[in-house]
């Protein structure tokens, strides 16, 4: 018998479940995406905001307030890493603060600036 599956809060459902047919498709195994998907439906339930308003402070304090050991930390954040990750590639989030937070790098009062806006302007010609 298997374990009763647990739906995400409605408000993040569509997003999660976009993101895990992504690393399906990314070929990521099937006991993978099990495990990620409950690792973000709990986090979607205790932060009891919608993905877009959660904050990096909200994140550091609801990871800061768990009890894990070292590997399922790690888990957790590798999964919200992710899935911040790709709403932020696939522009449904602007997510950077919240990806590097996760990531145990916040920022300190410098703006993010993508990669990409810098190499153009490297290129262009000097006025």
């Amino acid at each position: 018998m298997g374990m009763k599956r647990t739906p995400p809060p409605a408000s993040w459902a569509e997003d999660i479940n976009d993101w895990l047919e992504s690393l399906k498709a990314a070929g990521l195994s099937d006991e993978t995406v099990r495990c990620r998907r409950c690792k973000m439906t709990k986090a979607a339930r205790d932060l009891a905001k919608t993905p877009l308003e959660v904050t990096a402070e909200d994140m550091v304090h609801w990871m800061a307030a768990q009890k894990w050991k070292p590997e399922s930390r790690k888990g957790y954040r590798n999964t919200l890493s992710s899935f911040y990750g790709w709403m932020h590639a696939t522009g449904r989030r602007a997510a950077r603060y919240l990806v590097d937070a996760i990531d145990g790098n916040p920022h300190h009062g410098v703006d993010y600036v993508p990669c990409h806006l810098i190499q153009r302007e490297s290129t262009l010609p000097l006025d």
